[in-house]
């Protein structure tokens, strides 16, 4: 009902915003399962859309949900996938984030190699930004 309106205040897909609302009020309940089935369907339509910005939060969101049930492997998938995304929107900031959360998972993974080149990666574009959180944990992370 109020598709119409949403254009008017810039918003892209107005139906994609709501699930990806929803699935973040079920993603902070527990509820996994539901929290993945509207996770997946904005995802679906952010893509759709075009819109790598929001696309990059969801697929974020994932990767979150993932690591809460122990889902390693995709959550991995997910992360680099959000800032993939991110950087295409030109976030840099949420693409630095993003990698530093690949690295935590990766390390957890005991992805040695990986995590080393991911966390490099992290470290120079935090820098290159002026993130010092996120320089500082790479750099705690490539000394662990």
């Amino acid at each position: 009902a109020a598709a119409g309106l949403a254009k008017w205040h810039g918003e892209i897909d107005f139906r994609a915003r709501l699930e990806t609302r929803l699935a973040g009020i079920f993603l902070a309940a527990k509820d996994l399962g539901n929290a993945r089935t509207w996770l997946q369907s904005a995802l679906t339509r952010w893509r759709a859309a075009e819109a790598p910005g929001a696309e990059a939060r969801v697929l974020a969101n994932l990767g979150t949900l993932c690591v809460q049930g122990k889902e390693l492997d995709e959550a991995a998938k997910y992360f680099e996938q959000a800032a993939a995304a991110a950087a295409k929107s030109g976030d840099l900031l949420f693409q630095a984030k993003q990698l530093l959360h690949l690295t935590r998972v990766l390390q957890r993974k005991g992805a040695s190699p990986r995590v080393r080149q991911v966390a490099e990666l992290t470290r120079t574009l935090s820098t290159q930004i002026g993130w010092d959180d996120g320089r500082q944990h790479a750099e705690a992370l490539l000394r662990a």
